[in-house]
């Protein structure tokens, strides 16, 4: 599920695994190091020092149709590697970067229940040349199905998200089970809001009108 191409030394890595309502999955990997990093490299352009560091990684990355691009700002710069699956199995069975977080990816079905979990953590190490160092990580998987159980730091609506600090160097879990055949209905606030709106005008114009003709009986017996 963690799948990482993480570029530099010490970088901030902010993942994105998007499952959609036929479980296709799209991911979405964005590996940026600050400005002052690229400062180091006076005589070289910050999209040929990028495109350096992704040279040893360009032909296993584009064997597996990974599709890659600059990401330039101002205050941190990198690269995003893209890619779609035709389902969450073909995903699980080749990620390419998983070994950057864990030995192994976990995915398991039951009826319509599915689980996707990782245990382990990022490499603080730089002296370990088999894994990138993080400093900073945000993971996020978002899906349109009920989520039956999650250890998430954040939710928000229907995205949820791990986030790893320098501080973070214990194994760590990552786990969402949902189910499958359960699709939430996102709620449209803006046609409710104009309902509601609707509903309180008919009710204020039946309680004028019915004033108004209560008003007309009076006055009509009266005279």
């Amino acid at each position: 599920m963690v799948i990482m191409l993480l570029l530099c030394v010490g970088c901030r890595a902010e993942y994105n695994l998007t499952i959609n309502d036929d479980l296709s999955v799209e991911e979405n990997v964005l590996a940026t190091e600050d400005s002052e990093f690229f400062e180091e490299y006076e005589k070289s352009s910050v999209g040929r020092v990028i495109g350096i560091i992704l040279a040893p990684h360009l032909d296993l990355l584009n064997e597996n149709d990974y599709v890659i691009n600059n990401h330039i700002t101002e205050g941190r710069s990198g690269a995003t590697i893209m890619k779609k699956f035709s389902s969450i199995e073909e995903y699980a069975n080749s990620n390419l970067f998983s070994s950057q977080y864990a030995e192994n990816v976990n995915y398991s079905k039951d009826g319509n229940k599915i689980t996707l979990s990782v245990k382990g953590n990022f490499s603080k190490a730089e002296q370990d040349q088999s894994r990138f160092v993080v400093d900073e990580a945000a993971i996020s998987i978002k899906l349109p199905f009920k989520v039956i159980e999650n250890n998430a730091d954040k939710v928000d609506g229907d995205v949820y998200t791990w986030i790893f600090t320098e501080n973070d160097t214990q194994e760590r879990e990552i786990k969402i089970v949902f189910d499958k055949s359960k699709i939430k209905k996102d709620i449209n606030y803006w046609y409710v809001g104009i309902v509601i709106g609707i509903i309180i005008l008919l009710i204020v114009l039946f309680m004028a009108v019915s004033y108004t003709h209560l008003r007309a009986h009076e006055t009509g017996r009266n005279l």
